[in-house]
């Protein structure tokens, strides 16, 4: 009952922030604006790459520093760590972004080109920073990024705080990434029956997604024994 609820909840939110773009005037300055929307997630993508480069060298540089103090190096590389998982991440999605929109909106061929290198740079990082644990933690036996059972091993390897918090982490980011797909279901569907301009292909891939992420976590632990 309380999922149906929030099915329900987040249904309405999706039909009111489809009606809300569809009946307003936000859509037209959109489509006005999509140059100036398309710098704006060009220069986001610049700033988070920057932001990755800077965050992994220095992450690099306190592993090597031995004179701070053993608890403050552990809590800052802790935060740090996770700060440049964050912003590698951002990068890879707003060049990517940014390269599809200007192809899409036949932006000029340097925008398309900087976008590509932007993404190029961003999935450069993201592989160095998933190696930088094992640097910074060489006294622990952490398994390799590549390795197919990577996420077992590195459970096995993590204490009971630890798993908390993974576990809590990746359970909230699963619950709200079903919110927010049923509600772009939702808003597409609205757009569809607002403007005849069929989103079939949208609504099918985000109802696969749906399906197949939440059978994936009900049949893992279904079968935890």
């Amino acid at each position: 009952m309380k999922y149906a609820l929030k099915l329900l909840l987040y249904a309405a939110g999706g039909f009111i922030v489809a009606y809300t773009v569809m009946f307003t005037d936000i859509l037209n300055q959109i489509n006005l604006d999509s140059r100036w929307l398309n710098m704006t997630v060009f220069v986001l993508a610049i700033i988070t790459v920057v932001l990755s480069i800077i965050g992994y060298f220095q992450l690099k540089g306190t592993a090597k520093d031995e004179d701070m103090d053993e608890d403050l190096r552990e809590q800052y590389k802790y935060r740090k760590f996770s700060d440049l998982s964050l912003a590698t991440h951002s990068s890879i999605i707003l060049s990517f972004l940014a390269m599809g929109l200007g192809v899409i909106s036949e932006m000029p061929l340097w925008f398309v080109i900087s976008s590509l290198v932007l993404f190029c740079l961003s999935f450069a990082f993201q592989i160095f920073t998933s190696k930088l644990p094992k640097q910074l933690y060489p006294e622990r036996n952490l398994p390799e990024i590549s390795d197919a059972r990577y996420a077992d091993k590195l459970l096995a390897v993590s204490d009971d705080g630890e798993r908390h918090v993974m576990l809590n982490g990746l359970y909230k980011a699963f619950a709200s990434t079903s919110a927010l797909l049923f509600m772009s279901l939702v808003i597409l569907m609205v757009y569809s029956v607002a403007t005849g301009n069929a989103q079939i292909i949208g609504m099918l891939l985000i109802g696969s997604i749906l399906l197949i992420s939440n059978a994936q976590y009900v049949l893992s632990i279904r079968n935890k024994g």
